[in-house]
């Protein structure tokens, strides 16, 4: 497999980029032979792994710690200071490999039939690689850019984007004026995600023996009823990009044995939120729901609360118009602006630096953290060239 043999060449204003699809793929290989699993992540082998690689080809690397054994990159090529910088970002865990079998061991990044295949092939390792190509192409070409390229890897979003969080902190991708989030998309734009939190239930009841239930209050039968009542979550709101707020109960946990009344429960929550919509004002709907379960009950209905707000991009942005410029000139079509319901590293990047955001990646984020996850080597070139053009529209 040579240079450029997967798919059309680039074409217009990025019609000399020379993606290399043999080191894209390596690149991408090599991470996905980095067992990041978060919890608990070990992030610091693969970033510093990735600052090495960058460093070769005149970036200049910090690392920012996130623990034991965890740590973010941020990779900067300096620029002429003219204009500024652009930051493109993705994430170094992924979430675990699941318990039915794979049909490649999913850390052996086994390319086969066109396909990577592995844990983070999609969501997203093979988007890194595609973003860190896209860099090392502009870098090689010799052209000093007109702000600064920054590349953000970061650990911890899967869990609680502690890694993106403490970027931020650290003030090493501040100057620039806008974020690309390399999150699978079908290499199509998403502009909007919902929030996420996770609603966190506990239930304390009163025990009692099975055989004579009225004499208990059972903390189970209490938390069904406020599972079946979520539906009053949603206040009507729709939003043309992300549809409505969502709400799936996934965990649950409680009592002790088949023959006492359950003294204890509790569940999370996954509740997706649109723009405009206040965490507050859910979770204030929430307890109103448990209110009225605990006083028909007679139970304890406590509510927790973690997640990330929902973020949105004006779609007459230049970052947007650009990104889809860029698109157009790989694949010849000029893609849509559509909204993500998953959360990303938006969530805390773009409020905390006050920037416009795009979310683009090759592969189809259904196939993420799934069984078999796997990305087209094609999309992954597509991606590679679509980066490339941006860098040069928004730095040459």
């Amino acid at each position: 497999m040579g240079q450029d043999d997967d798919g059309p060449p680039p074409r217009g204003r990025n019609a000399g980029t020379a993606i290399s699809i043999d080191r894209l793929v390596d690149v991408a290989q090599c991470a996905i032979r980095y067992v990041t699993v978060n919890p608990p992540g070990s992030e610091r082998s693969l970033a510093e792994w990735f600052g090495s690689h960058l460093s070769r080809h005149g970036f200049a690397i910090e690392y920012v710690s996130n623990g034991d054994e965890r740590a973010s990159l941020v990779a900067r090529l300096r620029g002429r200071d003219e204009r500024p910088g652009l930051i493109l970002s993705g994430h170094l865990d992924v979430v675990p490999e699941g318990g039915r079998a794979w049909t490649h061991p999913p850390f052996a990044a086994v390319h086969e039939s066109g396909f990577l295949y592995g844990r983070g092939a999609v969501d997203m390792k093979g988007p890194i690689a595609a973003v860190v190509e896209a860099a090392i192409v502009f870098a090689e070409s010799g052209t000093l850019p007109a702000g600064d390229l920054i590349v953000a890897l970061t650990a911890g979003e899967e869990v609680d984007m502690s890694g993106a969080r403490g970027i931020v902190e650290s003030g090493l991708i501040d100057g620039a004026d806008a974020i690309v989030i390399a999150e699978p998309t079908n290499l199509g734009i998403a502009i909007a995600e919902k929030g996420c939190y996770r609603l966190e239930i506990e239930c304390a009841g009163r025990a009692a023996h099975a055989s004579t239930p009225g004499l208990g209050a059972n903390a189970v039968l209490a938390m069904a009823e406020f599972i079946m009542s979520l539906d009053a979550l949603d206040d009507g709101a729709r939003h043309p990009l992300l549809g409505g707020l969502t709400c799936s109960p996934n965990v649950i946990a409680g009592g002790a044995a088949a023959n006492v009344v359950a003294d204890a429960c509790r569940a999370e929550i996954d509740v997706r939120t649109l723009p405009g919509q206040s965490a507050d004002d859910v979770v204030a709907r929430a307890r109103r729901i448990g209110d009225g379960v605990a006083a028909r009950r007679g139970v304890t209905l406590t509510i927790g609360n973690l997640g990330f707000p929902p973020v949105e991009t004006d779609p007459g942005a230049s970052i947007v118009a650009d990104t889809a410029r860029a698109v157009e000139e790989i694949v010849g079509a000029r893609p849509m602006p559509t909204g993500a319901l998953y959360a990303t590293d938006a969530a805390v990047l773009a409020p905390a630096l006050g920037l416009p955001f795009v979310i683009i990646g090759p592969g189809d984020p259904a196939l993420a953290h799934q069984v078999d996850e796997r990305v087209a080597i094609a999309d992954l070139a597509r991606a590679a060239r679509i980066y490339a053009a941006l860098i040069e529209r928004r730095l040459r």
